[in-house]
């Protein structure tokens, strides 16, 4: 991403981070390191200051740490979905993923607000409202999603039985096991009275 594109993000990342003092204090530890956000085709790579704020990196700098994040993911979390989080994939220094977590976890984002002072109190409001009503649909459609492909699996293509079929599955072998051993000793005996062994 081009540091025309990125530049806002910085602003905006540097902006909640000076609205929280511990912030800055948890990130500069890990001064000079550089992080990889990766969402859809949107990348933007971050240095971590000595200060603890962000600066766009430098093109050579490695990543530190990498973490890519799915873009209905993306737009789960703007919403405050932080259950969200968990589809983040996150590879690199552990120590510093670890850092960077709880400076997420611990930000309060007044996003509405602070989209107020740009574009104004009506339309920051239908905006956050229409992200949150995304995630919200996001959210149902993949829970739908995943109740009719296990109901299919299930019902229609049975490639996982349904509780109620494995129980009947396994009596029906527990009664065939104990017919067996009856018509065996029925014939047993019946070897035994003809004199006969079987």
């Amino acid at each position: 991403m081009t540091s025309l594109v990125a530049s806002p993000v910085v602003a905006v990342i540097n902006h909640l981070l000076k609205g929280a003092s511990w912030a800055p204090l948890r990130l500069a530890p890990f001064a000079e390191r550089t992080v990889r956000l990766a969402s859809g085709l949107m990348v933007v790579r971050l240095t971590i200051t000595a200060e603890g704020m962000v600066r766009t990196a430098d093109d050579l700098a490695a990543d530190a740490l990498v973490i890519e994040i799915p873009p209905l993911t993306a737009a789960r979390l703007l919403a405050g979905d932080r259950a969200a989080r968990r589809d983040a994939r996150i590879q690199g220094d552990h120590d510093l993923a670890q850092a960077v977590s709880v400076v997420v976890d611990q930000l309060d984002w007044e996003a509405e607000e602070d989209l107020s002072r740009v574009v104004g109190d009506v339309p920051a409001h239908r905006l956050t409202e229409s992200i949150r009503t995304f995630a919200q649909w996001q959210r149902s459609a993949a829970e739908n999603l995943a109740r009719n492909v296990a109901e299919y699996w299930v019902e229609e293509d049975p490639l996982i039985a349904s509780r109620h079929r494995l129980r009947e599955f396994v009596e029906d072998v527990d009664r065939l096991r104990d017919d067996v051993e009856r018509l065996a000793k029925r014939l047993d005996l019946l070897a035994r009275s003809h004199g006969r062994t079987p």
